[in-house]
């Protein structure tokens, strides 16, 4: 993939019309959403960049939310790149308007912690990647533990897991800690460059190749 491709942009009044739901979300819950703004699409392009996607390849998403990643995703299969997709989100009112937004891909209504029940009910294979644009960060460890239990049982032995993290968090010792979960997750962990066009600016963490016995601490 080639990362100086244009990004997937958004409609102005879908960016605004997400824009103001996301901010509403956060009002109301903001240990969930831990953000007033979506993440930006070069964020996005960060998210997906350099991934190793051929024809046939499934990718799941973590908390799609209001599509900001899912539309980098239909960014490249409307490029010709026939990948597989579930999005698994656990709010009601995202979940029905992402739906209806893209009604050529599959969403589920619930817990990402349940994702390899998902994957098994649909017949699913492993996936090539899951991207993830939860707030890992602020959950408890216990919920964490379960996560990437499930996200090394539905990823390829190759695949690839990515999430993100806000640049402003980095010297904090549960965005130390994530860091140190994804790497002892994987065999292999990277960290990208900052994606400064994102409000606030963020980084991806990258893990590639999960180590099935799970995380150690």
């Amino acid at each position: 993939m080639n990362p100086r491709r244009a990004v997937a942009k958004a409609p102005l009044l879908e960016t605004v019309s997400d824009a103001a739901y996301f901010f509403r979300r956060f009002l109301k819950h903001p240990l969930q959403v831990a953000s007033v703004l979506p993440s930006s699409r070069f964020l996005a392009a960060a998210m997906f960049s350099g991934l190793p996607l051929a024809d046939g390849d499934l990718v799941i998403e973590f908390g799609p939310g209001t599509g900001a990643f899912t539309r980098e995703l239909l960014h490249l299969r409307r490029a010709g790149l026939r990948l597989r997709y579930l999005g698994i989100e656990r709010d009601a009112g995202m979940c029905q308007r992402l739906s209806a937004r893209y009604p050529e891909l599959d969403f589920q209504l619930g817990d990402v912690r349940d994702a390899p029940r998902h994957v098994a009910e649909r017949n699913l294979p492993q996936a090539k990647a899951v991207i993830s644009g939860l707030s890992l960060m602020l959950m408890p460890e216990s919920v964490q533990d379960e996560v990437f239990a499930g996200v090394t049982t539905i990823l390829a032995k190759d695949g690839v897991f990515r999430t993100f993290s806000y640049l402003n968090n980095y010297p904090t010792g549960a965005a130390a800690r994530l860091r140190k979960r994804v790497a002892s997750s994987f065999d292999h962990f990277s960290i990208s460059r900052p994606v400064i066009r994102n409000l606030p600016p963020a980084y991806v963490l990258s893990g590639t190749s999960p180590l099935r016995c799970g995380p150690s601490r």
